[in-house]
Order: structure tokens, then sequence, then C-alpha cells
């Protein structure tokens, strides 16, 4: 009987038998091309980039969704100048 995602992770976590290996991917560049946006507007709106996480694990059947996105979201969060790129 195929699992829901969480318990696959948690079972796999744990050493448990799983169904299939967890799908965890680092997808972010990718969902934003789901969802039509460019990987500037991803990164910069979270509800964006939900949306675009959420898409994608529903099309292709991910295990996980993530708001990890790039590492210069976080220093412009504690005041860095940041120049962002439509991609």
């Amino acid at each position: 009987m195929p699992m829901n995602a969480r318990q696959r992770v948690l079972d796999c976590l744990a050493g448990r038998p799983v169904d299939r290996p967890p799908l965890l991917p680092v997808v972010m560049m990718f969902c934003a091309d789901q969802v039509g946006v460019s990987y500037g507007q991803y990164v910069r709106d979270y509800r964006t980039l939900v949306e675009a996480q959420v898409r994608t694990a529903e099309l292709f059947d991910l295990d996980c969704v993530s708001c990890m996105s790039d590492p210069a979201r976080e220093a412009a969060d504690c005041g860095a100048a940041v120049e962002y790129y439509a991609d």
C-alpha cells in the first residue's frame, strides 16, 4: 500500500521500511518555472514561493516543499543591499 509523504519521510529517517525512497529534491528555479514567474519574483515574494513549491510537489509527487530559495533573501532581511536578477 502506498504511503503518504509524511509517513514515508519519517519512516525512512527512523530506518523503517518504506514503499520507495522519499523524493526531496532542491527545485527552486524549476518551481518558479511551474507557475510561470521569474526566479527573482519567486525569491522576493514568499506567496509566490509557496504557490510554486506546492504546485510542483503536487504535479511531480514530491515528498516535501521547501522555503529555501537563495541566501540573498536572508541577507536582505538582515538589511544587506541585494541585487536580484530575473533568472
